[in-house]
């Protein structure tokens, strides 16, 4: 014998046996090895069931990201809208002589008036085809912290003890979930 198998362990001079599994002799216990047959129909179908569960999975988050998307665009789109309301409302409370007004300036400013008012009713159909609903208040109606953000808390006559006294920007809410709320003032 040379040196270096000499210098082998004892172990790596004899082989392994070879396991029950592996179609050797007899297995450890005594009995034969089981044929284990793969049924590939059955593997196949679970794979292809697990690919049909994630293309579901997926298709509804790629839905339910589309609708948080939508939701988060309307909302910019809302402010616009606030916007337009108060700039039309300011022009609406403006007491001027028709006097000292030009006829054309006047007919110029209700034309203004009568087309912010048309995108206005717009967007309310915008809103209303995407299944939002505005958050409306009143002058009077109690405060409500679920669906309201008080922006001023303010003394006033008429409207005390947590009483709207203005809107100042209307709400959003879809499916009963509020998206934004109503800012107004409130008396105390």
């Amino acid at each position: 014998m040379s040196k270096k198998q000499s210098q082998q362990p004892e172990e790596a001079k004899h082989p392994l046996p070879t396991p029950p599994y592996q179609g050797g002799e007899k297995g450890g216990d005594g009995q034969k090895p089981q044929d284990t047959e793969v049924n590939w129909e059955d593997i196949a179908k679970r794979a292809l069931a697990d690919l049909d569960n994630y293309k579901k999975q997926q298709e509804k988050l790629r839905g339910e990201l589309t609708q948080f998307m939508n939701m988060a665009l309307l909302t910019r789109f809302l402010t616009v809208y606030d916007d337009l309301t108060r700039v039309l409302n300011s022009v609406k409370n403006k007491k001027l002589d028709p006097a000292t007004i030009p006829a054309d300036v006047l007919q110029c400013q209700m034309g203004m008036m009568e087309g912010i008012g048309n995108i206005l009713k717009k967007f309310d159909e915008i809103f209303k085809s995407e299944g939002l609903e505005r958050i409306e208040v009143n002058p009077g109606d109690k405060f409500n912290p679920e669906t309201m953000e008080a922006i001023s808390h303010e003394d006033h006559e008429e409207h005390k003890d947590d009483a709207v006294i203005e809107q100042f920007e209307a709400g959003l809410k879809y499916k009963n979930q509020i998206i934004k709320p109503v800012k107004v003032r409130v008396g105390k």
